[in-house]
């Protein structure tokens, strides 16, 4: 009886675990150093940017010596930073295409399982327009979504960070 009622709290340890990660998305509200909400002089201070002419109602930058950032060992091609009214609103990561299939699918499967056990489980999205999978992972601070593009088969994959404050700000919900 108490091996049987040990196992029944082990396991319900286990769930409510899992149910506490998004939290853990909030806690690190962002990628590697770069922290949602930041003000662009902090990123500054931390990261080399270039401005990127987006031509958007934010402001992106590009991060300079992308490779620098790991994401679970793999070296990002591309790190843009978009800043509205002066605040880190989202972070994309897009990773290089590996040179085979199998790579690829090894790349995307660690990767995801990665935030998978970090976070908690992805919600599949419908998929529009050129976008070919869109899953999330959400928190009360942070969104966190991974895109498959049409293109991405040829540039790689695209991961992104998402302030859910400061995205009702700049859209107005």
């Amino acid at each position: 009886m108490k091996r049987i009622l040990l196992v029944v709290i082990l396991l319900l340890c286990t769930v409510m675990i899992k149910a506490q990660t998004p939290a853990q998305l909030d806690a690190k509200n962002g990628f590697n150093k770069f922290v949602l909400g930041s003000t662009l002089r902090e990123i500054s201070q931390i990261a080399n940017l270039t401005k990127a002419n987006n031509g958007s109602q934010y402001d992106a930058y590009y991060v300079k010596y992308p490779a620098s950032y790991k994401l679970f060992g793999y070296s990002p091609k591309l790190i843009t930073l978009e800043f509205y009214d002066n605040l880190l609103t989202r972070i994309f990561i897009n990773l290089p295409k590996p040179p085979t299939i199998s790579q690829d699918l090894a790349c995307t499967t660690i990767v995801l399982n990665n935030y998978t056990d970090m976070y908690g489980d992805w919600t599949d999205l419908e998929a529009s327009g050129n976008m070919l999978v869109q899953k999330m992972i959400t928190g009360d601070k942070a969104i966190l979504f991974y895109f498959l593009y049409r293109e991405s088969y040829i540039s790689g994959d695209t991961y992104c960070y998402m302030s859910v404050p400061l995205m009702h700000l700049s859209t107005g919900l």
